[in-house]
Parts: structure tokens; C-alpha cells; sequence
């Protein structure tokens, strides 16, 4: 196993904002924090990469392709890689992005996947299901399912105890947050995996899994 740094960000950022998160550390993807004002908007380029957004916290504007489309709740939003995305804070919001790097042979398998873009997952809808090797106390979610997104895949676990992880596949980034749980009545509200992200930091972790 790859040892990577640790590193906590702080997402009660009030101010415009990017930041790049263990650059050169996790090969083929760079996460980036961004914190976006109300009223203000990011530009996000193309590039030879994905951008996969997943928003933390507030209410966000995201525009690409002569579309907008308003989310109000957790949301993970993946832009043409071709195309550039606005995306504007309806309130002040928290964005984590992983920058998935292209490499060769993603054009056949991306012709072979046929996605449609922008692929959209709420975050409340994404399919559970349990993992054997894991706690009966712990709920997986498939966040961005196989086949979507060339050599990539991106879930969460869920758990009452306090620890919560989101993973991602294919010697990426698994992202870790720590802190008390709520109690299993606030998370019926508020699905754990994420509520632990608004609440005000993130662990991130990298390690090798296997794809």
C-alpha cells in the first residue's frame, strides 16, 4: 500500500476559493476543495480529464451545454469532458472535485459506455446495498456506478459508529471522515455518509484498491 499523506479541510471556508488537495500524490486524479460564495460563479475548463463534482454543502447552479440544472441536496455532477461547467452558489456552497485524468484507451471504452452527459446521481437515490465483508450496522451506496466513467467508480459507506468512508476505485482516492454519528433519527433526515461532510471537515485518505 501506497503511504500518502493525511490532510483535514476545513469546509467552513466563507471566502471564494480552490484548493488543490495532495497534489502529485494519487496517480491519474487530483481532488480540489472549492468553496463557492452566493452570487459568485467557478469556471471549470475542459480538459484531458473528468470533472466529477460532488457537492457537499448548499444550493448550487451547475451550467454546461447550454443548460442549468439547480440541486438543492447532496449531488454528485459530471460534466461533458469536452465542455466547460459554471457553476454558481445559490448560497454559499462546498464542492469536492476529483480531476480524473485520461488515459489511453478511455476513448473505446467511453464509445463503449455510451454515457450520457451531464451524468447526474443524487446522492439520496443512489442504489444501497450490503457488503458482506463489512459490519450489519454499515450501508453501501454505488454513487457513480461501473460503466459510467472509464477505469472509474465512486460509492460510500455508511456506518453508526464513527467512522464513515467514501471510496473510489481503481488506486484513487478513498476519503475518510471521522466524527460522532448522528443518531439514527437524524440520519433518516440526513444520509450519514455525507452529513458527516457538511458538518464541517474532511479526513482524506489514499490508499490502493484493488479495481
Amino acid at each position: 500500500m501506497r503511504e500518502v499523506p493525511k490532510l483535514t479541510v476545513d469546509v467552513n471556508v466563507k471566502t471564494n476559493r480552490s484548493v488543490t488537495l495532495l497534489p502529485g500524490c494519487i496517480p491519474g486524479a487530483t481532488p480540489y476543495h472549492h468553496s463557492v460564495m452566493a452570487g459568485s460563479t467557478l469556471t471549470l475548463e475542459p480538459g484531458p480529464f473528468h470533472h466529477i463534482l460532488i457537492l457537499i454543502s448548499g444550493d448550487v447552479q451547475f451550467s454546461t451545454d447550454g443548460n442549468s440544472y439547480i440541486f438543492r441536496e447532496r449531488v454528485s455532477f459530471v460534466p461533458n469532458p469536452k465542455l466547460s461547467v459554471d457553476i454558481k452558489g445559490l448560497t454559499d456552497c462546498q464542492l469536492l472535485e476529483i480531476r480524473w485524468d485520461w488515459q489511453e484507451g478511455d476513448d473505446e471504452l467511453a464509445a463503449e459506455y455510451k454515457t450520457q452527459f451531464p451524468h447526474i446521481q443524487i446522492y439520496r437515490n443512489a442504489k444501497q446495498y450490503r457488503d458482506r465483508n463489512k459490519s450489519e450496522k454499515t450501508i453501501s451506496r454505488s454513487v457513480i456506478d461501473q460503466r459510467i466513467i472509464p477505469r472509474f467508480a465512486f460509492g460510500s459507506v455508511e456506518t453508526y459508529c464513527s467512522r464513515i468512508g467514501i471510496g473510489v476505485n481503481s488506486s484513487s482516492p478513498r476519503l475518510i471522515s471521522s466524527g460522532p454519528m448522528p443518531s439514527r433519527h437524524a440520519a433518516a433526515a440526513a444520509p450519514p455518509a455525507l452529513s458527516r461532510l457538511w458538518a464541517g471537515k474532511i479526513r482524506l485518505i489514499s490508499s490502493e484498491i484493488p479495481g
